[in-house]
């Protein structure tokens, strides 16, 4: 959720708040917000996953790969705001 209220300030409250363009406020926003919507997906298949482990008597570890694209657009997303603060520092 609070990848949401991320892309909401950043893609419509700032470029509101500021004279300069608002286009990488709303790229940056919509960025967040699809790692949101990415969070939930794999929020669903991960609760299934470890619920038929248990079933089972197993154990469903986390996978790297997931850990890792997650990771990645975390990184991703943060130096694109840092780029889009130091271009625009209004």
């Amino acid at each position: 959720m609070t990848t949401f209220a991320v892309g909401v300030a950043a893609g419509k409250v700032v470029p509101e708040l500021s004279n300069e363009p608002a286009w990488p406020f709303q790229v940056i926003g919509v960025g967040f917000a699809a790692v949101g919507l990415l969070f939930i997906g794999y929020g669903y298949v991960r609760q299934k996953r470890v619920e038929e482990a248990i079933a089972r008597g197993g154990y469903a570890p986390f996978g790297s790969h997931a850990g890792f694209v997650f990771a990645a657009l975390g990184v991703l997303l943060g130096v694109g705001t840092m780029i889009v603060i130091l271009v625009h520092p209004s």
